[in-house]
């Protein structure tokens, strides 16, 4: 995984263990995706269209994740199937139109905690639309998701707290600093950055969420989640007994 993913996950990664439970789906997860970081003793089931991004992350994946291909806005599930769902960055992939079906889908099959985390608001879009500029001034290619990005916009946080609501109270928390987000995304767009990326994701990945010095430097890499910022997670519970904060 590059670096900025791995930034944004290691936010994430202790509200999950927070909550006392076993299963764990992530919606949107592409070939690479939360789960595959989350590990015993957690079963993971991972949706997306297809898991074909990456170029299929180099091939077929051997890990604990079971990848299901789905539509978003009709989840294969039962409700309350999962002690904790998390959607990272897909949001800002969905029509506007189909955002609050999608966002009722991961409500209906939370059991326990959901957590939502994209990019948010004016300010986001704007940074983003600053990095398609600078790529193709340099004569690089802008990314599908970022066309993807352009083309949908990002919700507004009220609008994801609203599309939460009926799951439990919302909390939304600030993440990723926008100046930080353009340094590290700008790095890992030309061929030497992208490989130093890769490499240094290679060393810090066994560490994200857990504290310490790796979880450190991820933390800094997002820059402490400074203000402005390009992402926001929002979190609702369902079953508020069945998290124990700071566990």
């Amino acid at each position: 995984m590059l670096l900025d993913q791995l930034a944004r996950f290691d936010a994430i990664m202790p509200l999950v263990r927070e909550v006392n439970g076993r299963t764990l789906l992530d919606v949107g997860s592409g070939s690479r995706g939360f789960g595959a970081l989350v590990g015993a003793p957690w079963e993971v089931t991972a949706v997306d269209a297809d898991f074909g991004d990456y170029g299929g992350a180099d091939g077929p994946v051997d890990d604990h994740v079971r990848r299901i291909a789905a539509d978003t806005r009709s989840l294969p599930f039962p409700d309350r199937s999962f002690d904790v769902v998390v959607a990272i960055d897909l949001l800002e992939h969905i029509d506007p139109s189909d955002r609050p079906s999608v966002m009722a889908e991961l409500g209906r099959v939370t059991r326990g905690r959901l957590v939502v985390a994209c990019p948010a608001g004016g300010d986001a879009l704007d940074a983003d639309q600053r990095l398609a500029r600078y790529l193709e001034r340099r004569g690089r290619d802008v990314p599908g998701w970022l066309v993807e990005h352009l083309e949908a916009g990002f919700p507004e946080p009220a609008e994801i707290t609203k599309g939460l609501r009926p799951v439990g109270a919302v909390e939304v928390r600030p993440n990723e600093s926008i100046a930080a987000r353009d340094s590290l995304l700008r790095l890992q767009s030309n061929r030497v950055g992208g490989w130093l990326s890769r490499v240094a994701g290679a060393v810090l990945s066994g560490g994200v969420g857990r504290g310490g010095p790796r979880s450190a430097l991820l933390r800094h890499l997002r820059g402490r989640d400074r203000a402005p910022t390009y992402r926001a997670i929002a979190v609702s519970d369902r079953d508020p007994d069945a998290v124990a904060p700071g566990g």
